[in-house]
């Protein structure tokens, strides 16, 4: 894997694939389904861009679920909501409900988010750049002609 031999610049896609890389390394070698369950759930927050000023848990669970490419026929929200609900459990409350199951799932999850980072990683300068598209994927069409002239307005008015 050339994509991270060596330092990641700060702040770059590759820089948050490496962090994850790390991360995902070291929820393989735990045995703890309740440790390795709460692991994973910080490499969605990861994925999710989430420090403590940012995105909420609703972000988090939108945005994991994004990963799991949801139609109507197939669509694992209410499932990635049982699975914050039991990670708020096992963090807040202490109630160690995390089965297998829970565990497997959320790390099918976050491997496809994993993946899909590291097919996107070419289109997307920044976090930053990736924050932009997490927020801006679900507009529609006339949403985002306004964002875009917005910003050529600003981007005119900053150049006067």
């Amino acid at each position: 894997m050339h994509v991270i031999e060596k330092r990641p610049v700060k702040n770059s896609i590759n820089d948050l694939l490496s962090d994850i890389f790390r991360m995902y390394s070291q929820v393989m070698d735990e045995n703890d389904f309740q440790y390795g369950f709460l692991k994973f759930w910080q490499i969605a927050e990861r994925m999710a861009l989430s420090d403590p000023n940012g995105p909420s848990t609703d972000s988090i669970k939108k945005i994991i679920t994004y990963f799991t490419d949801p139609t109507p026929e197939f669509d694992l929200s209410p499932y990635i909501e049982k699975l914050s609900e039991k990670r708020n459990d096992l963090v807040h409350r202490g109630i160690e409900n995390i089965e297998e199951a829970d565990f497997n799932i959320l790390k099918s999850i976050c491997e496809r988010g994993i993946q899909w980072l590291y097919f996107n990683r070419f289109n997307f300068k920044t976090l930053k750049h990736l924050e932009v598209f997490y927020n801006s994927k679900d507009l529609n069409e006339s949403e985002i002609k306004a964002t875009i002239d917005t910003l050529n307005y600003i981007t005119k008015q900053r150049i006067k």
